[in-house]
């Protein structure tokens, strides 16, 4: 009776462990999402500010920056 525990035992402890590791894949995946979604909000933000500033250089960059930063939270959120 003793290996009936001992394996029921087991068996939760290696279903709690798989619960636990598709818990932390999905927290991580949503915490890839929210940063890219503030870097290109950031991007954006800073373009507008340098706009004002009338400085094109950053502008140029900043929007580049936007636009990888955007293409990549769109392939994310497509797989």
């Amino acid at each position: 009776m003793s290996t009936r525990r001992s394996k029921r035992k087991r068996s939760r402890t290696k279903h709690r462990r798989e619960k636990m590791r598709e818990v932390s894949r999905e927290f991580a995946k949503g915490g890839e999402w929210s940063v890219l979604f503030l870097g290109l909000m950031g991007c954006l933000a800073g373009a507008m500010v340098m706009f004002l500033a009338g400085d094109t250089a950053y502008v140029v960059l900043l929007l580049l920056l936007g636009l990888f930063v955007g293409v990549a939270l769109w392939k994310r959120e497509a797989t």
